[in-house]
């Protein structure tokens, strides 16, 4: 048993001074405390052999060596800002001009406007989240009917509300953003007629 509590006072690090008993918590640089956990569990096992899954886990701890790293860190409260529809629209610009589409400020607009002429088919119910998602983000007059009053920038979706309304007055939506060659929204919608 006393084996057992010098090996663990020597791995926390306690040292006995001759005046005082106190605790010196540093180890030598680049010390790691290291936990693995391993877990197999069979599969399928037949007489010619057999599967087996195997998950390994560690997690890894480096351990202080030099006081300086006791120094309380001073991490500030997170600012919590409202994201705005125009920071979305910016990153879909973003992700537009990453993958392909010339202009991205125009296709986005040029999607605005088409799905402004021709809404997509929402049921009563709203069942499907992905057509309740690309109605809200892509339709600039349903954020400023729930949002705006209260918003920082209200002229700032002007120019996607423009599009909005050209697309519901029934304006030529390709002839208007002339840079946008194939509308993204072609890529996952189809136009059927009744």
């Amino acid at each position: 048993m006393s084996r057992l509590l010098f090996c663990l006072l020597a791995s926390l690090g306690l040292w006995t001074n001759i005046s005082r008993c106190r605790a010196i918590l540093l180890y030598p640089e680049a010390t790691l405390y290291q936990f693995t956990l391993g877990i197999t569990v069979p599969v399928a096992m037949t007489k010619r052999g057999g599967i087996a899954f195997n998950a390994g886990f560690q997690l890894n701890f480096a351990l202080p060596w030099n006081l300086t790293q006791f120094e309380p860190t001073v991490i500030p409260a997170r600012h919590i800002r409202d994201l705005e529809l125009q920071d979305t629209y910016v990153a879909i610009e973003d992700l537009l001009n990453e993958h392909g589409w010339r202009d991205g400020r125009q296709c986005l607009l040029r999607t605005i406007c088409e799905l402004a002429e021709t809404p997509l088919r929402r049921t009563q119910r709203r069942e499907d989240v992905l057509e309740e998602m690309i109605h809200l983000i892509l339709t600039p007059t349903e954020e400023r009917s729930a949002v705006a009053i209260n918003s920082s920038h209200p002229s700032a979706n002007k120019l996607y509300q423009e599009a909005e309304r050209l697309g519901r007055s029934g304006g030529d939506c390709i002839l208007t953003y002339p840079d946008c060659i194939e509308s993204p929204l072609e890529s996952f919608t189809e136009i059927i007629f009744p």
